[in-house]
């Protein structure tokens, strides 16, 4: 395992406290959409079917989803300026970034409809990719999970969690509260919300084939995940043509779901 501490001092020491936990796996039946980690509003679970990673950069921490054994799906936003570090760690693996593309499309001004990017690996990870759901299309009401690195309940970060004998992913549980070519939007089902750091980060749902896949990239959300305050999070649309183009220009043998 390379932790890269010297390059990214803090940041990267903390994605090599996520390595020594051993986060990270799947499932290849398409496991349950929770896991055995914190999840905002206290329970917890005892498996995750999405590959979740680690972003880090010299100004902070974001969450992104392996979709091919050397890509990372993320938020546009997350990238840092041109030619700065990014390292990406998942279950006692870490790599530094070959190159980082956002959409075209991505205005870095306010909140972009088009804010998405991939982060290409200098190796492969051992992973398995997770799918990009296309099979059923996303509706008001749906029930959907968020994964991230981000504040919990108790605003506590990664580091906070592992120190105190947590795991440091969470996943939030979540109702889609509104869906258009530009966003998925979603609301809190009672027990919290997306917060920093789950930026990037997979929303996820169950596939016609029972197979959980990425629906939508977390992209913006309410100042504060717990108590809920009745505010829609905002996630880019994985399902809009433009979109998932731009995915698969990149990533050819992306799985779709």
């Amino acid at each position: 395992m390379r932790t890269n501490c010297v390059i990214i001092a803090g940041v990267c020491c903390l994605l090599a406290s996520i390595n020594l936990q051993g986060c990270g796996g799947g499932s290849d039946d398409g496991g349950d959409p929770c896991t055995s980690l914190l999840i905002a509003g206290g329970e917890q679970c005892e498996t995750r079917p999405i590959e979740v990673a680690g972003v880090a950069t010299e100004s902070g921490y974001c969450t992104g989803t392996f979709i091919s054994t050397r890509h990372v799906l993320t938020a546009a936003h997350c990238l840092p300026p041109r030619g700065n570090r990014i390292v990406v760690a998942t279950k006692g693996f870490s790599a530094e970034t070959k190159t980082a593309r956002a959409h075209p499309q991505y205005s870095a001004s306010g909140i972009s409809p088009f804010d998405v990017a991939i982060i290409t690996l200098n190796e492969d990870a051992p992973i398995s990719p997770a799918p990009i759901e296309v099979s059923i299309d996303v509706n008001k009401g749906d029930k959907v999970v968020a994964y991230g690195y981000g504040l919990d309940e108790e605003g506590d970060d990664i580091v906070e969690r592992v120190e105190s004998g947590g795991k440091p992913l969470k996943a939030t549980f979540l109702d889609v509260n509104g869906v258009s070519d530009e966003s998925i939007q979603t609301i809190s089902d009672g027990s919290g919300d997306t917060c920093s750091g789950d930026s990037g980060g997979p929303v996820v749902r169950q596939g016609a084939n029972g197979e959980y896949g990425i629906v939508a990239v977390v992209r913006s959300g309410p100042n504060t995940c717990v108590p809920d305050i009745g505010v829609a999070g905002d996630n880019t649309n994985l399902q809009t043509r433009s979109v998932l183009d731009f995915i698969l220009g990149i990533v050819p043998g992306a799985r779709l779901n």
